[in-house]
């Protein structure tokens, strides 16, 4: 079969003698696709896509064949495997690379739930009129004015200074238990 004839073929709706007749070159597209370290199922998929694309284009009416259809379907597969090579490489880069980080990343994320532990632990054994007073400056936003009048502190600098000692008694604590656990 000439390679008008493949065209005519496909375009009237009669693909199927011309892709048995395309079939010829699958032999030769796995060699190539074997000797760039892939496998025959891979060239048999790239294959099978390359002869749909190729039907597509000779389907549509500006189409003009411009090689041997056997050296036009060849460069379409050889494209899209190389394509699918590219894509292939830097998917397994970008893999590489976050399993080296993995184990930095989970130390660290580990380091932080131990920190995070530490802090929680500190701040809970500061006593409730210390966890109160935080808990209305940090989670309610409430000014020193209102925390005063609600915890019945004398003034607002009273209300200041006794956060900063919760503060300090805080970080002590966290101190205290970051020296236990090393």
């Amino acid at each position: 079969m000439k390679d008008q004839e493949i065209v005519e073929n496909i375009r009237d709706g009669n693909a199927e003698k011309a892709v048995s007749k395309l079939y010829s070159q699958l032999g030769t597209f796995r060699r190539f696709v074997k000797g760039s370290g892939g496998t025959k199922e891979e060239a048999d998929d790239i294959f099978q896509e390359a002869l749909i694309v190729f039907c597509r284009k000779v389907s549509k009416p500006d189409f003009v064949l411009s090689a041997a259809v056997n050296t036009y379907l060849l460069a379409i597969a050889k494209y899209m495997w190389m394509d699918a090579r590219r894509k292939k490489n830097k998917a397994e880069k970008v893999d590489l690379v976050n399993i080296e980080n993995v184990g930095e990343e989970i130390e660290a994320e580990n380091q932080e739930i131990k920190s995070l532990d530490l802090a929680t632990e500190a701040i809970k054994n500061l006593g409730e009129r210390c966890l109160e007073l935080l808990e209305n400056f940090y989670f309610r936003k409430m000014s020193m004015k209102e925390i005063a009048e609600k915890m019945k502190f004398s003034s607002e600098k009273i209300t200041k200074n006794q956060k900063y000692k919760c503060l300090e008694r805080a970080r002590e604590k966290l101190r205290q238990a970051q020296g236990d656990k090393a």
